[in-house]
Parts: structure tokens; C-alpha cells; sequence
């Protein structure tokens, strides 16, 4: 049903050495002395990916390659599920985790960097669904009752939805719920706006969109609970001067397109 996505696998990034290499020695004991190892999930195109080819690709994978550059550090990207992810990044298996939302909830464990967009969550359903839909999210959400919606696991969307009386069945990723959808074993699948976009036009699915948007939330880079706050400050330090010089607005324009520059 759907090409190819190839096979998880650890990847390292080399990076150029610079004046300003990060060691840092967090007081709880993880060490980041030459390798970041960063959590990406492989299925969340076009923030991060891993192509047919096991070549990791995304908005995303792109600035962490840039600021661990500046800071003379190499990448080592572990593709994991998100609930592998979150599991990981909690007891400093991984340093770092791309893209994660951040919650309040979720600031209670993990430490994050400073924010760079937000996840707008919306629904997919199939073509020749009228029955749900909506002006605004109220009435998509109304909609939705009695209804099976597809949310990832540990997904924010199951904080949120599961007080609103909607039927829920949570997927490892999106391509399993898109599967599911259309072997008409859900009603609609839950997910940012920007990923349901890019993998339904790539794998031509007859789905459309119900571009309203239920859920939104800022995103960022997200730290173990065992890095050290010297760590991040180099870190969103690093980001920043990309983000001065204009480097991380081309990487929007080139992974989402013009319109989504400064967001």
C-alpha cells in the first residue's frame, strides 16, 4: 500500500571542529564530549526522516547537523518510534530528541530549548467522507462523536482528545493509522498538519484534510532530564546565531515553502 521507508539504523554525522567545542559535564554524571546522540522519528517527514535509501533527511535533522557543527560536536541519530524516543531521552539513553511538543506536562520531566514553531494538529479522513467536518474545531470535534480517531501513542493529542468523548485508538505512526484509515477501520486520523501533508501527497492517498486545527502546541528540541543547563544555553546559543544569519528561514522556505517562513 505504501513505498518503501526503509530501515532503522544508527547513522553518524562528522562535524568540523570549531573554537567553541562543547564537553559539558552535567552534575547528575552524562558527558557529551565529541558525539550527540540525538532521537529522531523516522516517519515524521518533513520534519525528519529515513528515506528508502537509510539516509536521514528533514528540517529538523538539518539544524541539528548545523548547530552541532558550530560547537564541534558529531551526530550519532538514533530512528526509533516516539514512545521508544521519549523512553530513551528520559533515562539519558539519548541526549537529545527532535521535535517534540512542549507541554507542561512535558516540561516536568524533560528540559527543552527555546521553541522555533508550533505543531498544528488536524484531522485526515477518507475522500468520500461528508460526515465529518467543520468551520471551526468545535464543530469538527462535535463531529467526531461516536467516531474511532487515530492518535499516535504518547502523542499530545491523546492528552487532549481524550477528555472530549471521542473514541480513540492509538498507532505506533501515521503511516499504520493511514492504513488503518483506509481499510475503514477508523473514521480519521489525527496529525500535524505539515506531516499529513507531505505523506498523503508522497504516497497519493485518496484522504483529504479538514484543515481546522484541534490541537497546537510549540515544538523544540527536546533534553534529557540529565544534561546540564550549561549544555542547552550553548546549545540555543549556537541555534540563535543561525537563526540571525538567516540559515534556519531558508531551511523553512526549502522543507515547507515560502509561506512558512518566520513561522
Amino acid at each position: 500500500m505504501f513505498k518503501s521507508q526503509g530501515t532503522f539504523k544508527h547513522l553518524t554525522v562528522p562535524a568540523q571542529a570549531t573554537p567553541s567545542v562543547l564537553r559539558s559535564e552535567p552534575t547528575v554524571g552524562l558527558q557529551i564530549v565529541d558525539t550527540l546522540i540525538v532521537g529522531f522519528n523516522p516517519n515524521w517527514a518533513p520534519y525528519s526522516m529515513l528515506t528508502a535509501e537509510n539516509r536521514i533527511a528533514g528540517f529538523e535533522i538539518e539544524i541539528v547537523e548545523q548547530v552541532a557543527k558550530r560547537v564541534g560536536l558529531q551526530v550519532r541519530f538514533e530512528p526509533a518510534l516516539f514512545a521508544r524516543t521519549i523512553a530513551d531521552l528520559k533515562v539519558g539513553r539519548i541526549h537529545v530528541s527532535t521535535g517534540v511538543s512542549k507541554t507542561p506536562d512535558r516540561q516536568k520531566i524533560f528540559q527543552f530549548a527555546r521553541s522555533y514553531g508550533r505543531f498544528d494538529r488536524v484531522v485526515f479522513v477518507n475522500a468520500d467522507r461528508d460526515d465529518i467536518g467543520g468551520s471551526d474545531a468545535r464543530q469538527v470535534i462535535e463531529s467526531l462523536q461516536g467516531k474511532k480517531l487515530g492518535v499516535l501513542a504518547f502523542g499530545v493529542e491523546l492528552e487532549v482528545m481524550r477528555t472530549l468523548g471521542i473514541e480513540l485508538v492509538e498507532t505506533s505512526n501515521l503511516k499504520r493509522c493511514l492504513e488503518l484509515l483506509l481499510m475503514r477501520q477508523l473514521d480519521a486520523c489525527s496529525t500535524v498538519r505539515e506531516v499529513g501533508d507531505y505523506f498523503t501527497k508522497e504516497h497519493g492517498l485518496a484522504v483529504k484534510k479538514i484543515d481546522v486545527v484541534l490541537t497546537s502546541h510549540p515544538y523544540a528540541t527536546a533534553f534529557s532530564p540529565m544534561v546540564s543547563a550549561e549544555f542547552i544555553e550553548r546549545y540555543n546559543a549556537a541555534r540563535e546565531e543561525l537563526e540571525a544569519e538567516g540559515a534556519i528561514d531558508q531551511l523553512r522556505a526549502r522543507w515547507f515553502g515560502e509561506e512558512q517562513e518566520g513561522r
